[in-house]
């Protein structure tokens, strides 16, 4: 159960942040005046990209872990299954 809202809470953060990308490219960085506000938007930018790495290095570490276990449990299965037999 909690893994599966994490799983919900994940994608929904990443839905939020390419939203937002997606606004920062095709309104927001292309309307702006000066460098400074130009410079502004690159910077939100990067910290958006950053969010959402940082959210799919966590999905990807969980997912080893689970192969790990995995591997584990099916170790430990055919361990038992050959010393019943």
């Amino acid at each position: 159960m909690i893994r599966e809202y994490q799983q919900m809470v994940e994608t929904e953060l990443t839905l939020i942040c390419c939203d937002i990308l997606d606004v920062l490219d095709k309104h927001l960085v292309p309307a702006a005046n000066t460098g400074e506000s130009k410079a502004f938007y690159y910077k939100v930018k990067g910290n958006y990209h950053r969010l959402a790495k940082a959210a799919f290095d966590d999905a990807i570490a969980e997912l080893d872990t689970l192969s790990e276990e995995s591997y584990t449990d099916s170790t430990l299965t055919a361990h038992a299954a050959a010393t019943i037999t």
